[in-house]
């Protein structure tokens, strides 16, 4: 059964329940409000299952919102006139991936872990699973737990994996503490994994761990998370810096590689409109020429804008900087600029203190970027995908503007612009004011009881005299089970409310930008 008949199923379920539970307690109370409380929910879920979705989220209709998949959002009020300079990084910024990249490093780092690092055979069966993790998740290196945070640092009641399992409250609490929340002192046990590489590593720890913790269920075989992790994270980085993994990607591109049909003309669009462009990557230079000569096409066969026909990729930028080795050396050191040479396949030995168009150059660091351009840091705005590698250091530490690729705002656009997504979203909105409906009528209840009423030495006449702790005890003398009850029992379906509109992104761990109703930790980085 697909993901939209389970959600209008549910639904269904959810709104029968809801008005079985209403109807009985306004019975019960038997009075005039609650009985328009009751007739009124009625009305307003028959709508929401019978009608279609029309109504509007934040001032946009739904279904036809004008917002497009490709917009850009501004955190920060950036005037793009005062902009000289825009730099881009390579990987998921210019150069997009397919999820073959993904099932290309899982495989390849699942065979080191069983050639290099001695681990069983069996895992060769594993597979890469797309469908599993999400970016801004974080990897706890003591336990091999992989969880989603909230911006408080607190780990998701729902959202936290060991293995292919999901922890229940109990566990999490065992392993977190009762309040979930991961201290200053240990936040460096929790690996964030922020840029889309980091999804088959996620999902490489997941089935290792579960694998591994089969084996200590079945024979008793025991374990070291610690170990484990630092081993596939060791060999996930022995994919990447190996270069078997650019390697396999360049024998077949068009597997690996999306096509970009729009992005030259962006870049041309940017140099007309008086910017100078920069690239900088991590990756090595046979590589990066590579792929974004393939994406920008072959230039050999013209374009239909006579004034860049021909023109070779290195002239579409004033500066290119290959190996820049992100954020340590470029953000934090001092390191100059070294020139590649074609004929050597190597940089050069001396250090480079001017930079010239069309030339290509290793190393360096900002610094050493500023000396050599005079650029106003300022009046940089640079783009990537990774928010620590790419975005921080260049915003806080020299001051460049940054803009952040985000390839998943596309499918979660797009989920909530879904009838059944809107049907839960509606769903939650009736749920709230609901439960706010009985409260004040529980309150109007017992603000309308007779003058001298006496319960436990506090009158009502002079209940506005006495302390706050007093008034709770006073108005929890009126307050019936049944109307906790129905409290409780609301708050519940407001939870799985919740729980279904998080599945509708991702059935392990919701949408990249929330939890537990709170932004997520990936999305309150973003946001700074």
């Amino acid at each position: 059964m697909g993901t939209a008949r389970l959600v209008r199923n549910a639904v269904g379920n959810a709104s029968n329940e809801i008005l079985n539970l209403v109807n009985d307690y306004s019975v019960h109370c038997n009075t005039v409000s609650m009985s328009k409380v009751n007739d009124d929910l009625k009305l307003k879920l028959s709508e929401i299952i019978n009608t279609p979705v029309l109504d509007t989220i934040n001032g946009s209709t739904i279904g036809t919102s004008t917002a497009k998949h490709e917009t850009i959002f501004a955190n920060n009020y950036v005037n793009f006139e005062n902009i000289d300079v825009i730099g881009f990084d390579l990987d998921y910024t210019l150069v997009t991936y397919t999820v073959e990249l993904q099932r290309l490093i899982y495989d390849m780092a699942k065979e080191l872990l069983i050639n290099t690092y001695g681990y069983p055979d069996s895992l060769a069966k594993l597979n890469f699973n797309p469908d599993f993790a999400i970016r801004g998740l974080c990897v706890d290196k003591t336990n091999g737990v992989i969880c989603k945070m909230s911006h408080l640092q607190r780990i998701g009641q729902r959202f936290a994996y060991l293995g292919r399992k999901p922890l229940s409250a109990e566990q999490i609490e065992d392993f977190y503490g009762e309040f979930r929340t991961i201290s200053s002192g240990d936040i460096d046990q929790m690996k964030p994994l922020n840029d889309m590489f980091a999804m088959a590593e996620a999902c490489l720890i997941a089935d290792v761990i579960h694998t591994l913790e089969v084996k200590k269920d079945s024979y008793g075989e025991l374990y070291e998370a610690p170990t484990v992790v630092d081993d596939i994270l060791g060999a996930i980085k022995d994919v990447h810096i190996s270069g078997a993994m650019h390697g396999a990607v360049l024998e077949d591109p068009a597997r690996f590689i999306k096509p970009s049909p729009h992005l030259r003309d962006m870049l041309v669009r940017y140099r007309k409109a008086g910017k100078q462009l920069f690239l900088c990557t991590n990756s090595g230079v046979v590589y990066a020429e590579a792929a974004i000569k393939y994406v920008l096409g072959d230039t050999e066969k013209g374009h239909d804008d006579p004034t860049y026909r021909n023109e070779s990729w290195r002239q579409l930028f004033d500066v290119i900087i290959c190996s820049a080795n992100k954020p340590t050396d470029f953000f934090y050191g001092k390191k100059p600029f070294r020139q590649w040479v074609e004929s050597t396949g190597a940089p050069s030995a001396v250090p480079i203190k001017s930079l010239q168009s069309g030339v290509i150059y290793v190393n360096g660091s900002v610094k050493a970027l500023r000396r050599a351009t005079g650029w106003n840091s300022r009046r940089v705005l640079y783009v990537g995908d990774n928010l620590f590698a790419d975005l921080t250091e260049a915003r806080k530490t020299h001051g460049w503007q940054t803009a952040c690729v985000i390839e998943e705002l596309h499918d979660e656009i797009s989920i909530t612009r879904t009838h059944e997504f809107n049907q839960l979203y509606q769903m939650r909105v009736a749920v709230r004011h609901l439960i706010n409906d009985i409260q004040h009528h529980i309150e109007n209840r017992i603000g309308n009881l007779p003058s001298n009423t006496y319960i436990e030495g506090v009158d009502i006449e002079h209940t506005t005299n006495s302390t706050a702790e007093e008034f709770a005890q006073f108005q929890s003398q009126f307050r019936t089970p049944l109307d906790a009850q129905i409290i409780t029992d609301l708050e519940y379906q407001l939870h799985h409310i919740n729980r279904l509109m998080s599945s509708c992104f991702n059935q392990q761990f919701g949408s990249a930008f929330r939890t537990d109703g709170s932004p997520s930790m990936f999305a309150f980085a973003v946001k700074r």
